[in-house]
């Protein structure tokens, strides 16, 4: 029986290109399609009234509605891939700081539509001095739970702010 196909072989072969097909599915799906966001924060003043305030920009890079449920920070840099160190950054650094529901612009929860960004100011004064307010790294959370990180290079421009350490250090 050399040379011919057997109904064993067609059947392996059907079965590779869907498993091929599904698999490719899934990596356009997990990994091309997911959400993406990026998170921006700087020290700004406002006009007329001249309050500093801490601005977040998060724009929502993706393709689907996103809800960003909480803005937070964290008192030391946390290691990085963040992916593989998470269980250890929450035990070496368990305290995370959550900014207010209500902000200078809206409350929390936004949603933010694809290709759009939306932005929430705190005033820095509201932070308050010492522990709270010093931060290291700065994020956003989703619904779905993912975090989204303020640029180190941003951060480092924050902290070495004049406005900042005047209010918060």
């Amino acid at each position: 029986m050399k040379g011919q196909i057997t109904l064993t072989d067609i059947l392996a072969i059907w079965g590779a290109v869907v498993a091929s097909f599904v698999a490719g599915w899934n990596i356009f799906r997990d990994v091309i399609k997911r959400d993406r966001l990026e998170v921006y924060a700087s020290i700004m003043r406002t006009y007329p009234g001249k309050e500093d305030v801490l601005s977040w920009t998060i724009k929502n890079l993706g393709q689907r509605d996103v809800y960003v449920t909480h803005l937070a920070g964290t008192t030391h840099r946390l290691l990085r891939p963040i992916w593989l160190f998470k269980r250890i950054n929450k035990r070496l650094y368990p305290k995370q700081l959550l900014f207010p529901f209500d902000h200078m612009n809206g409350s929390l929860p936004m949603q933010i539509k694809p290709l759009n960004n939306s932005s929430a100011a705190y005033r820095l004064e509201a932070l308050g001095r010492g522990e709270r307010g010093k931060v290291e790294e700065l994020f956003a959370v989703t619904a779905d739970g993912r975090e989204w990180f303020v640029k180190q290079k941003v951060m480092k421009r924050i902290l070495q702010n004049e406005t900042y350490r005047k209010h918060i250090l």
